[in-house]
């Protein structure tokens, strides 16, 4: 919101200063005075498109980018303030909006994607502790389990173990001899 209101003052001003240098221009060359409008007319623009972008009435797609960017790259290192700094975007108010959108914070979010992805892969192959950790962007196994452990409940061994007896469990067939 904050940026959003420093766009609009910054809009603001340029509308105040385009008047004040226009009415300077007047008695001045012309030519020059009409290139300077142009390239006022052009940045003020430049800012409106900005500011729509990621501004009220259009957070989703902005948001949805940031989402869509954050589920393609999970795996790899990320930095919120990188990503916001790129974006052209404040780290408060990135991490803010994010939240009302996805009800989590971006960090929350990338920890809930490698857990979910960490998950399938110990549900779906058979890749150990290491190579699971690897895959869905942490370098230390150990803090993988940590983090795992923290949250689920289960070491990924043990989470692993838990969905292979319950899947055992539901899929054997119990024969009832007729007596």
């Amino acid at each position: 919101m904050k940026k959003i209101i420093s766009g609009i003052l910054t809009l603001s001003l340029a509308i105040i200063l385009f008047a004040n240098m226009e009415q300077r221009c007047q008695s001045r060359n012309r030519t020059s005075c009409k290139r300077l409008k142009s390239i006022i007319n052009h940045m003020w623009i430049v800012k409106v498109l900005r500011l729509q972008e990621c501004g009220r009435g259009f957070l989703y797609p902005c948001l949805d980018q940031a989402v869509q960017y954050f589920q393609e790259h999970y795996n790899q290192p990320l930095s919120i303030k990188e990503y916001a700094a790129a974006h052209n975007l404040s780290e408060g108010w990135f991490i803010q909006n994010f939240k009302q959108y996805t009800n989590s914070t971006p960090a929350q979010y990338l920890l809930s994607l490698r857990i979910h992805n960490a998950k399938v892969l110990l549900e779906s192959t058979n890749y150990n502790v290491t190579e699971i950790s690897n895959i869905i962007g942490y370098e230390n196994p150990l803090y993988f389990s940590r983090i795992f452990k923290k949250q689920t409940g289960f070491s990924p061994s043990e989470y692993r173990k838990k969905i292979f007896s319950e899947d055992n469990s539901t899929h054997s067939v119990s024969i009832i001899s007729p007596d």
